[in-house]
C-alpha cells in the first residue's frame, strides 16, 4: 500500500501543479457539502493493475483530493483499517480475496461501516450490480471510466445522499 506521493517525482507533482491552472474546470473540483464549501476526501484506490491505480489516484489528487492505493485484497484491508479514507475505489477481480469479500470484510469493522465503498470494473451487467449491492457496496461503476461520472457518484455519496447502492 502506497500513499501516491510516493509513487511520483516532485518534478512530476510540480508539472501537475502547473497545468492545473489551465485545465481547471468543474469535473476536477473537489465535491462541495450543502454549505458549499469543498470538500477533499481521503480516497483508497485498489486495483491490481497499477498504472490503472496509479491514474485514477492522480485525477483524484489533482481533483483535490489525498489518493491511497492497494493492489490486492488483503492489501486493501490493512490499508482501509490503517488510512480511514471517506471512499474506497474497488476493483472486483482482485488475486487473493476478490472485491466482493475486501467489501464485505471492511463492512465487518465499525470503521468500515461509514465508508463510501464504490465497485469499479469492467461487469456491468444487472446481476454483477445487484451481487455488489447485496455485497454492501454503495456504488457501482463501469469501465472504461467516466470520471465525471464517478466525480458525481463520490459527490452524491459524501454529501448524505447514501440511500442508493447502484450507478
Amino acid at each position: 500500500m502506497l500513499l501516491l506521493r510516493e509513487l511520483c517525482t516532485e518534478a512530476t507533482l510540480r508539472m501537475i501543479d502547473e497545468t492545473e491552472d489551465e485545465t481547471e474546470d468543474e469535473e476536477a473540483q473537489p465535491p462541495r457539502r450543502a454549505d458549499g464549501e469543498s470538500q477533499p476526501l481521503r480516497v483508497l484506490v485498489v486495483d491490481d493493475n497499477p498504472d490503472a491505480a496509479m491514474s485514477l489516484g492522480m485525477l483524484l489528487q489533482m481533483s483535490g483530493h489525498q489518493a491511497f492505493i492497494a493492489h490486492d485484497g488483503a492489501e486493501a484491508i490493512e490499508a482501509a483499517d490503517q488510512h480511514r479514507p471517506d471512499v474506497v475505489l474497488l476493483d472486483l477481480r482482485l488475486p487473493g480475496l476478490d472485491g466482493h469479500e475486501v467489501c464485505r470484510r471492511i463492512r465487518r469493522h465499525a470503521w468500515g461501516a461509514g465508508m463510501s465503498i464504490i465497485a469499479v470494473t469492467g461487469c456491468g451487467a444487472p446481476e454483477d450490480v445487484r451481487a455488489s449491492h447485496q455485497a454492501g457496496f454503495d456504488g457501482h461503476i463501469v469501465k472504461p471510466l467516466d470520471f465525471a461520472a464517478l466525480t458525481n457518484l463520490i459527490d452524491a455519496l459524501t454529501c448524505g445522499e447514501r440511500g442508493s447502492r447502484s450507478e
